[in-house]
């Protein structure tokens, strides 16, 4: 079999020197010869200059431990086709330093080509917590790799056993510029690989299927968590502050109108207070996606008016994403008392996804109201009994 590994090295140690990546090298332990670097046009030529290599052959001779004349040396090596020779001396300079950006790059490159992806993923991890912002040059070929299952789960694992402070940026570059094949299945790869648990670092790749209407995916991503009920509601008893919580709790801003979280209100913890002018706007205060099957739920709410003009001036909304209201109920209660409220409604079919929505009954006349929300609770019907299941 004709194995092209080879020249994906030889290709890439011209083509990526030629892009300027010795830029990257700022942390260097030590000059290679100056004059190769200056006036040396082998590396984007991809023909070697002997008078060059000679040179530093002869350095390394006397300073055998400068990675950046190792480095350079390899890459005339690659370049003339020998690149078992450039490996061991890039092995060479890994081990002098870890702190050289070229040499970590092309055994990166090397590793990712060669699909030994444990190896890739470390060189990988060293470049980017070296740099400001992630290169282009390794997140291109890493974020394509991802076409292979192989990568996608090795990824997963690696950024699922530690933390990697580069892994928030790295989702989030993958969940802008991946295929969706790709991000749909690093998704359910990422939640196999923490527990079948489910993050809000993975948000942007959830995100991007949301908006691609991939709905089918994220309902796998979100089934099935472990030490999760059938509730269809991420957070429903707002343990969390909104944005905390992956697909969970959206509060727009609005001049009319706030919903803001608060640890402590009414006697209870983890509450959203709502306050609207009830006149301005009908912009949700409160919204969230749903993705429940055709058929009947059911919306509990526990709620508390702090006037008597509050009772009845919010309702909670459910409509499918892409068409009609299937279910509306007034929040109604004494003021000052925590009660509940409880109503039915009927998921239709071709409504694979719906958003729960909390917002204001606007009237004729501006009249101030509050509410506090202690928990938003949605079950299908089917499912057990929520009272004997629930969080």
């Amino acid at each position: 079999m004709n194995d092209r590994r080879p020249r994906i090295l030889v290709t890439t140690v011209a083509a990526i020197t030629a892009a300027g990546w010795f830029a990257l090298a700022a942390a260097r332990d030590g000059p290679a010869d100056e004059s190769c670097l200056a006036s040396n046009s082998s590396l984007s030529t991809g023909t070697p200059d002997a008078q060059c290599r000679e040179r530093l052959a002869a350095g390394l001779r006397s300073e055998p431990y400068n990675v950046a004349s190792l480095a350079m040396l390899a890459s005339f090596t690659a370049a003339s086709g020998d690149v078992a020779k450039a490996r061991v001396l890039l092995a060479q300079a890994d081990r002098t330093s870890r702190r050289h950006a070229e040499t970590q790059y092309w055994l990166f490159i090397d590793a990712l080509a060669r699909n030994e992806l444990d190896a890739a993923l470390r060189h990988a991890d060293v470049l980017f917590r070296t740099q400001d912002k992630l290169p282009l040059p390794v997140t291109l070929p890493l974020i394509s790799s991802l076409r292979q299952s192989t990568t996608r789960v090795a990824l997963a694992n690696y950024i699922s056993v530690a933390p990697r402070p580069w892994s928030d940026r790295l989702i989030q570059e993958i969940g802008y510029s991946a295929r969706s094949p790709d991000v749909e299945a690093l998704l359910l790869a990422l939640k196999q690989a923490s527990g079948e648990g489910i993050h809000i670092s993975h948000a942007p790749l959830a995100e991007r299927l949301m908006r691609e209407e991939k709905y089918a995916a994220i309902k796998a991503y979100l089934s099935n968590v472990k030490g999760r009920s059938a509730e269809l509601v991420r957070d429903p008893g707002f343990d969390r502050d909104g944005p905390g919580w992956l697909l969970g709790w959206n509060t727009p801003d609005q001049a009319a109108g706030a919903a803001q979280w608060q640890e402590q209100f009414g006697g209870r913890r983890g509450v959203f207070v709502l306050q609207h002018d009830l006149f301005s706007s009908g912009q949700p205060l409160m919204q969230q996606a749903l993705f429940a099957v055709p058929g009947p739920s059911r919306l509990t709410v526990t709620s508390q008016a702090t006037s008597e003009a509050s009772s009845g001036a919010f309702q909670v909304t459910v409509r499918c994403l892409s068409g009609p209201v299937v279910g509306r109920q007034i929040l109604n209660g004494a003021s000052g008392e925590w009660s509940e409220t409880t109503a039915t409604f009927v998921i239709p079919p071709n409504c694979p996804a719906q958003s729960l929505i909390v917002e204001a009954v606007l009237g004729d006349v501006r009249s101030d109201a509050e509410i506090g929300l202690d928990r938003l609770s949605v079950w299908q019907t089917s499912s057990s009994d929520p009272e004997a299941t629930a969080d």
